[in-house]
């Protein structure tokens, strides 16, 4: 009997968060919004250079990533 070896599959795993949101919102909550919809985009925008599948879970005002390889 042969014994398999198990799968293994590398991932990258991302953690942002956007310092000084929350101040922010408290002062010009529409311009909080504004940022955080930047903020995705610059990231949707940017993991597909690198091979990855932007599946983002996000986290109130984070993003959190996992990059399957």
């Amino acid at each position: 009997m042969s014994a398999e070896a198990p799968h293994r599959k590398l991932a990258a795993i991302m953690f942002t968060d956007m310092v000084g949101y929350s101040a922010l919102a408290e002062r010009d909550d529409e311009l909080a919004l504004e940022l955080l919809e930047e903020h995705r985009r610059l990231l949707r925008e940017i993991f597909p250079r690198f091979h990855g599948d932007p599946r983002f879970k996000k986290l109130i005002t984070r993003i959190f990533s996992g990059e399957p390889r």
